[in-house]
């Protein structure tokens, strides 16, 4: 608004060439273009000429990964012995949770079952008097199925979630929450939760304490900040708030006991920052992902989980089913119904496939509906239940490949082809009698959905003993056996050809996708 007053200002007691000189003068210094304000002041062919000529053509701002490489450094006291143990026998995975009573037993043995377990905010309240408490009990009892399994405690970086809910809030003080000197008010993140000053001391000392609290079990291996991108927002009334808030968390980094990890919700491809927030893995063992699921976030969060795990960083990337028919998936009220739903190749194809182009040691999926437990809400969190996810991987035989849109990589026991431009994905399961021809191209899909969408079935009821996330090395891939398909769609036929057999996993392309909980939100 300053500007466009200076405009109409200039325009009244100077030439009309002075206001374009000082256009010129301010465009070039910021790389901004001002032809928004310029043309109420000119005509519009005279601006774009005057402005293209001095500024460039206009290019719209996309998220580039140039040096990552130089931008991660390895952590001095990183080890991988304090993380999951690491194997290509299937997709390892990890599971965000809460549930604000108690879990059941067959809960508690799911959960178990991964490598990693984030126990979100407000675990347990109801049941154990507070959150602290219901996130102990509950990694107990997972320790106590599965020892190896690595949990991680919650907490936010930016958001206060007052009540009753949390024992540390009986010390909560008010005057630590950020103000906004302009309302003469706490400022609330969406008008709601008071939002931390880390510029305070005090503050500082409680919120670090927080998290040593929980790490001083033996059953929480580290902790999960979350919310860490809200820490630096432009629109907050204190500017250059992310600077005290990489204060607080250095300094914490420097107090967490030896053997402790430390994973943030910290990289984001879809912001103004160049680099991706790829400056929080100085201190972060790893980060957590989400809302990368546009298509012009794909290609730069792949980047981005390349560069964070070819530096020994864990990454966590949430999954989210894709092409879902959000009203049929509504109606369903068994938990069974549903993750044979999620299972079918073209829902979870996507998710998987993406993330399978980037996998390297220490690289975790999570492929769910929501994060609350509770029966009611009929969520699908447990990965062991797909069989996409728990079938025979093996070892990659190289890095992906790229050739334009499409993305391919090829693994021991599977192929994976995903275009992220339709955002299609194709898994082939080799086939131990031959090997498999090349995955279809881009103009061997179909265009639209089949009237029967293929399934998967054949999902053993339950895991073996042992490691209860791993199938059975000899348990066969289930044959798709799709309805009739349209003539652009990929060949598949029951009559036996003298081609090597193939499994093919289909994803077809639909408008819908399921919406899912963001977990700093």
């Amino acid at each position: 608004s300053n500007l466009a007053s200076t405009f109409v200002a200039m325009r009244k007691i100077t030439s009309r060439a002075k206001v374009v000189l000082w256009s010129w003068t301010f465009c070039y210094s910021t790389k901004v273009h001002t032809g928004c304000l310029a043309t109420s002041l000119f005509p519009s062919n005279f601006c774009n000429n005057v402005l293209t000529s001095v500024c460039g053509t206009p290019k719209k701002i996309q998220f580039e990964v140039q040096d990552y490489n130089k931008t991660v450094v390895p952590l001095e006291d990183n080890s991988s012995n304090i993380y999951p143990e690491w194997s290509w026998d299937h997709v390892r995975t990890y599971v965000a949770i809460r549930r604000h009573n108690r879990y059941s037993n067959a809960q508690i043995r799911a959960l178990a079952s991964q490598d990693i377990v984030m126990l979100e905010k407000y675990n347990g309240p109801k049941t154990y008097g507070s959150t602290e408490a219901g996130t102990l009990q509950a990694a107990k009892r997972i320790k106590a199925v599965n020892p190896n399994v690595k949990i991680l405690a919650y907490l936010n970086a930016m958001v206060h979630y007052s009540g009753k809910s949390y024992a540390a809030n009986k010390s909560w003080k008010d005057e630590w929450a950020m103000f906004n000197p302009k309302r003469n008010r706490i400022y609330k993140w969406r008008k709601k939760w008071p939002c931390y000053d880390h510029r305070n001391l005090e503050f500082r000392e409680w919120w670090i304490q927080r998290a040593l609290s929980m790490v001083a079990h033996d059953e929480i291996d580290g902790v999960f900040i979350d919310g860490i991108v809200k820490t630096d927002k432009r629109f907050l009334p204190v500017k250059n708030h992310g600077k005290a808030y990489l204060a607080t968390a250095n300094e914490l980094r420097e107090r967490l006991p030896p053997g402790k990890i430390l994973i943030g919700n910290g990289l984001r491809a879809n912001t103004s920052n160049k680099n991706g927030y790829l400056e929080h893995l100085e201190y972060l063992d790893g980060s957590y992902l989400e809302n990368w699921g546009r298509q012009e976030n794909l290609a730069p969060t792949l980047k981005l989980m390349s560069a964070a795990l070819k530096k020994g960083r864990i990454i966590m990337l949430n999954g989210a089913p894709r092409n879902v028919n959000q009203a049929e998936y509504d109606q369903m009220r068994k938990l069974d119904d549903r993750y044979d739903y999620l299972g079918k190749p073209e829902i979870i194809s996507f998710s998987l496939g993406f993330f399978l182009l980037v996998a390297e040691p220490h690289a975790y999926l999570s492929y769910h509906s929501g994060v609350d437990a509770h029966p009611r809400m009929l969520a699908v969190f447990d990965n062991t239940r797909f069989e996409a996810i728990t079938r025979k991987l093996g070892k990659p035989l190289g890095d992906y490949v790229k050739n334009g849109n499409e993305y391919t990589r090829e693994f021991e026991y599977l192929k994976v082809w995903v275009n992220l431009k339709t955002t299609q994905a194709v898994l082939t399961v080799k086939v131990p009698s031959g090997q498999p021809s090349e995955s279809p191209s881009a103009s061997d899909w179909p265009t639209s959905q089949p009237s029967e969408s293929p399934s998967l079935t054949g999902r053993p009821s339950s895991l073996p003993s042992g490691h209860p996330s791993i199938l059975p090395s000899e348990a066969p891939f289930v044959s798709i056996q799709p309805s009739p398909i349209p003539s652009a769609s990929p060949s598949i036929s029951s009559t036996p050809s003298t081609q090597p057999s193939e499994k093919v996993m289909l994803d077809w392309p639909m408008s819908m996708s399921l919406s899912y909980h963001q977990y700093d939100t």
